[in-house]
C-alpha cells in the first residue's frame, strides 16, 4: 500500500484552501527514509483565525475519489474517548474538551 493518494489529496486541498501547514509525526520522517510507520498525518499551522477559518473549510471538502468522508463531531469524540477510558484516551480528554469550548466561543 503506498500513501501517494493520500498525500496527493492532502497536498491538493491545503493548496485549494490555501492553508500554510507543515507536515510533522512520523508521517514526515517517513518521507525523509526513516523506518517507521504510522495511519496518520499530523500537520502543523499557525493558530489565526484566518487559518481557522481556512482549516474549517477544508474540513467541509475532504473526499477521497468521489466519496465523502464523514467526521464525528467533537461532542461524539468525547463521549466515545470518555467511553473507551484507556490511558491515551484519558489524556486527550481534557484538550478535546478545551477544543470544544474554543469552537463554541467562536462559533
Amino acid at each position: 500500500m503506498t500513501a501517494e493518494p493520500i498525500l496527493t489529496l492532502v497536498a491538493e486541498l491545503l493548496a485549494t484552501h490555501r492553508l500554510d501547514a507543515v507536515m510533522i509525526g512520523n508521517a514526515a520522517a517517513a518521507l525523509q527514509g526513516s523506518p517507521v510507520t504510522t495511519l496518520d498525518i499530523d500537520f502543523m499551522f499557525q493558530k489565526t483565525p484566518g487559518n481557522l477559518k481556512k482549516l474549517k473549510a477544508l474540513a467541509r471538502d475532504v473526499r477521497f475519489g468521489a466519496h465523502a468522508v464523514r467526521v464525528a463531531s467533537l461532542e461524539d469524540i468525547i463521549r466515545s474517548t470518555s467511553v473507551a477510558d484507556r490511558p491515551q484516551d484519558r489524556a486527550v480528554i481534557p484538550v478535546l474538551e478545551e477544543t470544544l469550548r474554543e469552537k463554541a466561543k467562536g462559533s
